[in-house]
């Protein structure tokens, strides 16, 4: 698993600050994407006001709204693998579900703003820690002072470069220069994260009702086994949907699913049972990549191959392999960098949902991510923030006092869940 061991105790102060500072910053309220090319028609859900326990909850509340009980199938319904036989949500006619999935640039999914996209793509270099920090920082600091429309383009365009790490190493930045009495630049900073921050969860919401509706699809499908009764296949084809988003979220469902479920193998006492719940999700899952009309529709075909790779965080990983894959599935430079982004937008909205559930496949599809970008998997590192001492001087922040606190009391060897690992 994934986990922060830092003894010192400027390093747990950053943690627990960085933590509760992106926590803090997400509560800002939602509104509605202003992107051009996204849909041509969009339903607006509303606001939400935090990705937080409680928004999840909510999320649920709203998944189960939408997500009436699955119809018994007849045998005339469609079993053909490459039938598609599915109820639109919320009486929604079939001609306005296709009105809604009319995508531009090719990328129904994650949209993009615009044909334009590849011109406002960050060139992302490795620094001296293997990530991209500084350059994707240095393109979003050029990108302040920008109306609302460049700045949602810009987004949109590197989606995928904006996920925890960057806002971990983000925040340590902002302190390090309010503790170090560089002002102007902390306002700098800030004001970067602010951004950020703001327009990711705009992104970001629609894909995040649209998993947590997926979500209660499957409770559903997997009641049918724990009842004793296997589910036919067109009941599973009804319950992944039927427009590009819900069959893109109903198969990331049944893949992270199983992808939690295999990290219980190692413990005995739940073995059996993870074995086979694996055994009833590798069976929807294949219900589902046996219809490639569908796959194709949700824009998951060309991702198949790429989730059988393991984690690039694995002994057996091969980077070269990854790389050989994508260029499989994936004609040209720009169409590699659109898989590459699809890729990265995945970590970064599974890391919005339940961690145990998502945590595996956070980690799997961000070192893809990092391979395809950087040439390896980039960890998780302690970064100094020039703390006042606890013991001098009152902090300003309750938060960071918190953790200051917290760190008298906390053992050197204690672990620290995070989704992504941590440098050794």
């Amino acid at each position: 698993g994934a986990s922060l061991d830092m003894p010192c105790r400027v390093a747990a102060s950053l943690l627990l600050a960085a933590l509760a500072s992106v926590v803090a910053l997400i509560e800002l309220p939602l509104v509605r994407t202003r992107g051009q090319c996204t849909h041509a028609a969009r339903r607006h859900a509303e606001p939400l006001a935090k990705l937080s326990r409680k928004a999840a909850k909510r999320a649920a509340a709203a998944a189960d709204k939408h997500s009436p009980p699955l119809e018994d199938v007849t045998d005339a319904s469609v079993d053909a693998p490459e039938g598609v036989a599915a109820v639109p949500p919320d009486g929604v006619s079939a001609a306005q579900e296709t009105a809604q999935e009319i995508a531009h640039c090719g990328e129904a999914i994650f949209p993009l703003s615009g044909a334009d996209w590849l011109s406002r793509r960050i060139a992302a270099v490795a620094d001296d820690k293997g990530s991209a920090f500084h350059s994707v920082l240095a393109a979003a600091s050029m990108a302040v002072g920008e109306d609302d429309g460049e700045w949602d383009a810009f987004i949109s365009a590197n989606r995928d470069f904006f996920d925890y790490r960057f806002l971990y190493k983000l925040t340590a930045q902002v302190l390090r220069a309010g503790n170090t009495g560089r002002t102007d630049d902390e306002e700098r900073l800030r004001a970067v994260r602010y951004q950020i921050v703001k327009r990711t969860q705009e992104y970001d919401y629609q894909m995040y009702l649209e998993l947590s509706q997926a979500e209660g699809r499957l409770g559903q499908v997997l009641g049918q086994y724990a009842q004793g009764t296997r589910p036919k296949a067109a009941a599973i084809v009804m319950a992944a949907g039927t427009t590009s988003r819900q069959i893109f979220s109903f198969w990331l469902v049944v893949a992270s699913a199983i992808a939690a479920w295999e990290t219980k193998l190692r413990v005995e006492s739940v073995r059996d049972m993870a074995a086979a719940r694996i055994a009833d999700l590798a069976e929807i899952l294949d219900v589902l990549q046996e219809r490639k009309s569908m796959m194709e529709q949700g824009g998951v075909s060309p991702l198949i191959a790429i989730a059988r790779l393991p984690s690039m965080w694995e002994p057996e990983a091969d980077f070269a392999q990854a790389r050989a894959v994508l260029q499989s599935v994936a004609a040209d430079d720009a169409e590699q960098t659109l898989l590459i982004r699809r890729i990265g937008c995945i970590h970064n909205q599974l890391q919005r949902h339940a961690f145990q559930a998502y945590q595996p496949m956070v980690l799997k599809w961000s070192s893809l991510h990092d391979v395809l970008v950087l040439g390896a998997p980039v960890a998780l590192s302690a970064e100094e923030i020039n703390a006042p001492p606890s013991k001098d001087d009152d902090y300003i922040s309750t938060l960071m006092q918190m953790a200051a606190d917290a760190e008298k009391v906390l053992d050197d060897d204690f672990e620290r869940p995070l989704y992504f690992r941590s440098a050794s």
